[in-house]
């Protein structure tokens, strides 16, 4: 099944010019990414965005020496720290592979420049900053009118397959839960 992000994709690069699609063709990586290996570090500057195809990535960051999960990434999900990515400033994040990942790399300046020589790609652009936009708005409505225990069943229906990857220390984080709440609510189901 075709994510929202991916729909809007296509439909928008059907509509631009054959010369736009092939720089875009041109621009888009596609990696192979072993799991443990870092896609971005604190402190560094968020030069890609990756659209994730297959496997799990993490974004966290460090707080009175924990480690604090604040997206899980999943098949056809945005990985990016959106502010060091737009602004070009240094991440306070981490990005992480949790398995073998298989991406599409986009580059920062080599997107910005071919959108100088192609503006119809802005669209393309608009579309990123849209479903990133939203994707956070229903998260953070999650956290305001869901349970804990409707979270994790959410993130068990998205991808149960990768759940078996996913320390439960990581998982406990990302729903903002102790690993007790955690094992209580796994217990129940």
């Amino acid at each position: 099944m075709m994510s929202d992000l991916a729909r809007k994709m296509d439909e928008i690069i059907l509509k631009i010019s054959p010369e736009a699609q092939k720089g875009l063709d041109d621009l888009l990586v596609y990696k192979e990414l072993r799991k443990e290996s870092f896609l971005l570090s604190e402190g560094q500057v968020c030069q890609n965005c990756f659209i994730i195809q297959e496997g799990v990535a993490r974004k966290f960051t460090r707080s009175e020496d924990k480690e604090l999960t604040t997206e899980l990434y999943l098949k056809d999900d945005l990985a990016v720290s959106f502010e060091s990515f737009c602004y070009q400033k240094s991440s306070t994040e981490f990005i992480q592979a949790i398995t073998d990942l298989k991406v599409v790399q986009i580059n920062f300046g080599s997107f910005q420049k071919l959108k100088s020589e192609f503006p119809e790609l802005v669209q393309l652009d608009l579309a990123i900053a849209e479903y990133y936009t939203i994707w956070l708005e229903k998260r953070f409505m999650e956290f305001r009118t869901q349970s804990a225990a409707q979270r994790y069943l959410n993130l068990i229906a998205r991808e149960p397959r990768y759940l078996k990857h996913l320390k439960l220390t990581i998982i406990a984080s990302y729903l903002g839960i102790s690993l007790e709440t955690l094992s209580r609510i796994r217990s129940k189901i």
